[in-house]
């Protein structure tokens, strides 16, 4: 990816129309209406959407597929900044 740097990216709660839940007039509390969040809320919003979709899973909110999709979704705006994601580092620690 040389010649270019990803500095914003399409927010992931309201798929870059900036309302919440499509609904007009209930801006996103995410990117707070611009459709778009800065390189590190965005990491930082993958982070959680990758936590969350593994909770609901557990807690029943969601099929084992919707789980998946939520992972991959967080997993994609990670390699889009080409940062590996935390679920994915290494502390380097033996066990």
């Amino acid at each position: 990816m040389a010649g270019f740097t990803i500095t914003r990216f399409r927010c992931g709660s309201c798929d870059g129309d900036g309302m919440l839940f499509s609904r007009p007039g209930t801006t996103c509390t995410w990117c707070a209406g611009a459709g778009k969040l800065p390189r590190a809320q965005a990491l930082r919003q993958a982070e959680t959407f990758y936590a969350l979709a593994s909770g609901g899973y557990i807690a029943g909110d969601h099929s084992l597929d919707e789980c998946r999709q939520e992972e991959r979704r967080a997993n994609a705006v990670y390699a889009a900044f080409g940062v590996v994601p935390p679920w994915k580092q290494t502390s380097g620690r033996a066990a």
